[in-house]
């Protein structure tokens, strides 16, 4: 006979870790004395009235009292879950962001940077209402960071680019440093109270308005990849133009016919203009290594 089942067998479930429990047992003993019941109880098996369902009956040595339970908890029916059927197509999930139109953002910084170099051309040759022309000009430099933030924004967020990660980081801060450079010379002219403005400053600004137009340009063939090269090429012509007028014209700013504050004020805007001129150039040299890395 297994354990746990009726004889004299203990209940083989029951912890015997578990200390005696004393109780009273009325009836049991003569006079109402107290009895301790024994420990552990004795388990029989029985079945009920109609033998359908096995039950345990606990009870105690000489003890009238017992204990019947049943042996087999019997499983409740698990009530099935409502189906619902929808009418509408669940929405396709991508494992990637979709790609982000590069190109239009980089075209309108583009248009903007040749605005910029156009308006401080303008302001150059008109040299009128200097401090109107150079508030313009911030507006526009301004307009530029906004777009150069929504590029490196999406850059972070999308997962497939149309170009590599650094050519698109390195092309819009290429960008944004053009028109940074045309924004403080436009407002060195105001701050250093130039009051005339010298043959070589009228040359490079013409010059950086020109790189302005082909930087445009190359932009916006960017995505085709077509005729790149000559745009990166009359960019680099451009530049060493600008070099050399620059140094013609610090040159001539130390040739001791100046005064002493109007070489400290053209030798710091000549320095910029050609720093434009390089950063142009940049541009052109990241321009470059797509196109190379495209073939």
């Amino acid at each position: 006979m297994p354990r746990g089942v009726a004889g004299t067998h203990h209940c083989a479930w029951l912890p015997r870790a578990v200390p005696p429990f004393h109780r009273s047992l009325p009836g049991t003993a003569p006079h109402g004395a107290r009895r301790i019941a024994p420990w552990p109880p004795r388990a029989t098996w029985c079945d009920d009235a109609l033998r359908t369902t096995p039950t345990l009956r606990l009870g105690c040595r000489n003890s009238a009292i017992v204990v019947v339970v049943p042996a087999v908890i019997p499983r409740v029916a698990r009530a099935a879950r409502p189906t619902f059927h929808s009418t509408r197509e669940a929405p396709v999930f991508s494992w990637f962001p979709k790609d982000e139109n590069f190109f239009a953002l980089f075209h309108k910084q583009a248009a903007v940077v040749r605005q910029g170099c156009d308006q401080l051309h303008e302001m150059v040759e008109k040299f009128d209402d200097l401090e109107t022309r150079a508030t313009a000009l911030k507006k526009v430099e301004h307009e530029g960071d906004l777009i150069t933030h929504e590029i490196i924004e999406r850059l972070n967020r999308t997962f497939i680019t149309p170009l590599e990660r650094e050519d698109i980081h390195g092309l819009a801060s290429g960008l944004d440093d053009v028109l940074d450079s045309a924004e403080a010379i436009g407002s060195r002219l105001v701050l250093f109270h130039i009051k005339h403005i010298t043959p070589e400053a009228r040359q490079l600004t013409d010059i950086l308005r020109q790189c302005g137009v082909q930087l445009e340009q190359a932009v916006e063939h960017l995505k085709d990849f077509k005729n790149l090269m000559a745009f990166t090429i009359e960019l680099n012509r451009l530049e060493n133009e600008a070099d050399d007028i620059s140094r013609e014209a610090v040159a001539d700013l130390f040739s001791g016919r100046h005064e002493t504050l109007d070489v400290l004020r053209w030798k710091e805007i000549y320095g910029r203009l050609e720093a434009a001129s390089d950063q142009c150039e940049d541009v052109a040299n990241t321009i470059e290594a797509i196109v190379l890395k495209s073939r």
